[in-house]
């Protein structure tokens, strides 16, 4: 599938920095990179994925919990994934939207 491979999402670049008193935040910059010019270590946040996927940041979250996407980490509230996991997790657990079904 080539769905990740061409995507053309616009994602704007971020680090992690420092921010005050000692702890981390994130910095993103006006540069946006479409998704499938990242590098595989680039970091992808929430909000990237709701725009990549079409989807609400609650179904990113049930991503995590129930189908393997593993976040590099959690600064705050907001979760960060690389854009190699995010390809793994896709090529693996095809992501599916909206209410999980009834158990």
């Amino acid at each position: 599938d080539d769905f990740l491979s061409t995507n053309r999402t616009p994602i704007p670049i971020k680090e992690v920095g420092a921010g005050l008193g000692g702890g981390r935040i994130v910095v993103r910059t006006a540069r946006k990179v479409p998704f499938y010019k990242l590098g595989n270590d680039a970091l992808v946040d929430t909000s990237d994925l709701c725009a990549i996927f079409g989807c609400s940041a609650r179904s990113v979250y049930r991503w995590v919990t129930d189908y393997s996407l593993h976040p590099v980490g959690k600064i705050g509230r907001e979760f960060l994934f690389t854009k190699g996991e995010i390809v793994r997790w896709f090529n693996t657990a095809r992501p599916v939207s909206g209410r999980p079904p009834n158990g």
